[in-house]
């Protein structure tokens, strides 16, 4: 079975069990953020398994899937797929690569503002669409969007993180391009020249031609030299952040006003 396949059957797996537990215990708000991170992991999954039957319909099935779809279930599908901070600019990029329809860029300029407004109101426990937090003050990081199911040290941003995530993003989406459902489902080139794009900034992959593969393996060695102090700090930003109310840890502080000596 494809490794992109295994890998969401695990984290499903897992995340039920996580679930069983947060249920045994009585934790309602952890319950409904596993869920929804559930949810994400088998719309991914069905991505990847049916995208080859909705390829046989006039209208490419991942686009006709995504137009019966709200926004917000779409964002959330497309940063499960990458699993790290992503622009709006990107989200849309992925989304149209990997979905075959495009998202609107006022709407999701907008979408973190209504998360807000939305948790502001009912407090509800479902997983939001947040802001990363900077991890010098832990106010919300301009124009970089989250889930609030993934973990406090995943949604912190540090200087050095920028590189990180786009490695992290790179080897999430060159692994599922090599899946042939994911070939299947969309026109190569689309998938093929975001992950050109991508490729561009990584030692070792300036030869990419078509080659998820070896795209992955040179993203994964810069990784595998380059993370560890980007790790520390977000996880020293992390420990701060639990000490802050369930709101600012969702939506972030207030920044601080930057003050010039006179």
């Amino acid at each position: 079975m494809d490794d992109a396949m295994e890998a969401l059957e695990l984290e499903m797996a897992r995340l039920r069990r996580a679930v069983r537990a947060a249920r045994t215990e009585g934790d309602k708000r952890r319950v409904e953020n596993l869920r929804g991170e559930l949810h994400a992991a088998q719309s991914a999954w069905d991505a990847l398994m049916f995208s080859d039957i909705r390829k046989e319909v006039s209208q490419p099935a991942v686009g006709r899937r995504g137009a019966l779809r709200s926004l917000r279930e779409q964002v959330l599908d497309t940063l499960t797929m990458v699993a790290a901070p992503a622009a709006p600019k990107m989200i849309r990029a992925v989304h149209q690569a990997f979905y075959g329809s495009d998202l609107p860029a006022r709407r999701l300029t907008s979408l973190r503002r209504e998360e807000e407004a939305s948790y502001t109101a009912t407090r509800s426990a479902r997983t939001y669409i947040c802001p990363a937090l900077t991890a010098d003050q832990l106010a919300p990081a301009r124009a970089l969007l989250t889930l609030s199911s993934w973990p406090l040290d995943q949604r912190v941003v540090a200087p050095t993180s920028a590189r990180i995530d786009h490695l992290t993003l790179t080897i999430r989406l060159s692994t599922l391009a090599e899946q042939p459902a994911a070939r299947a489902a969309q026109p190569s080139a689309g998938v093929e020249q975001l992950l050109q794009h991508l490729a561009q900034s990584i030692p070792g992959a300036a030869g990419f031609q078509a080659d998820p593969g070896a795209l992955r393996a040179a993203a994964q060695a810069e990784l595998d030299a380059t993370a560890a102090p980007d790790r520390g700090a977000r996880a020293a930003a992390a420990a701060r952040a639990r000490r802050l109310d369930t709101a600012h840890q969702l939506f972030g502080r207030p920044a601080e006003p930057i003050r010039h000596e006179t």
